[in-house]
């Protein structure tokens, strides 16, 4: 039996490997019953689409302290079945619609690691060099810490180089770029070398991905990774800079 990718991009449809029944809900017209029948015999599974009914999964997910929401299924590449459920702004009334497009927040990091990595493949850097000063001429520091000149690509990859979690930092609009940011990571104390999750470590591995390139980070992560893949509709924005047709996010920031 051929086998059928299913992109799910939200949570809210209920179906795993194996299964022989997938529920699926539609707020609207855009579950195609041609496409589903195709999923069907293809793959064995029985597909149920709940008509009119949003008041579960919406409750499930706005519920659990959620602003919006948006879910697609596609079947080689065609989509299946798309539905979006929530406010675009938060405590506003302008509804979220399939074609919003949502933060990936630290999802983003992933993204900068494959491409740090393509660079490692490449051999324009080392997985063990010591990057540090590179991530310091992008950030216009003239003296970074004994420690921070010192990190690498490894440890900045495994967050442990040492750097605080800068929490308040990133999200409490106490700087304004990467650049202002890493001015802090790269001149501040530095803890051992154990693991300690922070956001400095991407904001500093991004920099060293322009140092090596000479290129912008964004202008890297498309040629490497996201065109190749046939991804066209991401951009690099700010924490708080929600663009036309994209979903804002409720931030909130423990320490």
């Amino acid at each position: 039996m051929r086998t059928i990718p299913l992109a799910l991009l939200a949570a809210g449809l209920a179906g795993a490997a194996g299964a022989q029944e997938l529920n699926i809900y539609n707020w609207g017209n855009y579950t195609s019953p041609e496409l589903i029948e195709k999923f069907e015999a293809a793959s064995g599974v029985t597909v149920k689409v709940k008509y009119g009914n949003s008041g579960e999964l919406a409750g499930t997910i706005l519920g659990g302290g959620s602003d919006a929401m948006s879910v697609a299924v596609a079947i080689d590449g065609e989509i299946v079945h798309e539905a979006a459920v929530g406010a675009r702004v938060p405590d506003t009334f302008q509804s979220v619609t399939p074609s919003d497009r949502f933060r990936i927040a630290s999802i983003s990091k992933v993204i900068t690691a494959i491409t740090a990595l393509s660079l490692v493949e490449d051999g324009l850097i080392g997985l063990d060099e010591p990057v540090g000063q590179r991530a310091a001429f992008e950030a216009g520091i003239l003296a970074a810490s004994d420690r921070a000149v010192g990190v690498t690509v490894r440890q900045l990859l495994t967050h442990t180089t040492g750097f605080a979690q800068y929490e308040s930092l990133f999200f409490r609009n106490q700087v304004g770029s990467c650049e202002e940011a890493a001015g802090v990571g790269l001149t501040r104390p530095m803890g051992g070398g154990g693991f300690r999750y922070s956001n400095m470590n991407s904001c500093v591995l991004g920099l060293v991905i322009e140092n090596v390139t000479g290129k912008s980070y964004e202008t890297v992560v498309y040629e490497r990774l996201l065109t190749p893949l046939g991804i066209s509709g991401m951009r690099l924005a700010p924490t708080y800079d929600p663009g036309p047709g994209e979903a804002a996010i409720r931030w909130s920031v423990d320490a």
